[in-house]
């Protein structure tokens, strides 16, 4: 397989990848074979239907080979992550002020997903509820969104204290 060398990693190269498709597609079985290659999912499909045939299962057999010479997918390493920890990079330096808190509670949920821990020091952790009120209303669900999954204790307290101003 050719490999490529990329800050000290090695990476299958994609034209490798490609070329393994394309003998695939071109012995035939590519729907089959994309099934049994999708990460995450141990199939022995392959294997199995080779058996079951025997000399009539040889193109399953040729498909479990090349299904061998793919490499292991690594979500580490996937564009998904390399981009969240890029991005992650980028915002621990800014420096502006925050103008919308449009869409904070959806970030912090991809990288919780992620578990790639997220710390924005340019968002406060905290805030009074004479600032909450002057947001708009979709500004301040997002920041108390970003709060209950980024500082919880203060969450719940916050709501717990303003809930007794509720009750009789």
């Amino acid at each position: 397989m050719i490999t490529i060398i990329q800050k000290n990693c090695i990476y299958p190269c994609p034209t490798a990848i490609m070329t393994i498709f394309d003998d695939v597609y071109n012995a035939g079985g590519i729907e089959i074979f994309s099934m049994a290659t999708v990460p995450f999912v141990k199939i022995t499909l392959l294997n199995e239907l080779s058996s079951i045939l025997g000399e009539k299962g040889a193109i399953f057999e040729q498909l479990e080979k090349y299904k061998s010479e793919l490499p292991v997918y690594s979500f580490e390493k996937s564009d998904l992550v390399l981009f969240a920890n890029s991005l992650k990079t980028k915002l621990a330096k800014r420096t502006l002020p925050v103008s919308s808190y449009q869409g904070l509670e959806f970030l912090c949920k991809w990288f919780k997903e992620l578990k790639i821990p997220l710390s924005l020091p340019f968002i406060q952790n905290t805030i009074h509820i004479n600032d909450l009120l002057q947001l708009e209303i979709q500004e301040a669900k997002e920041f108390m969104l970003y709060l209950q999954l980024n500082n919880p204790s203060f969450f719940k307290g916050f709501i717990n204290k303003k809930l007794q101003c509720f009750q009789l």
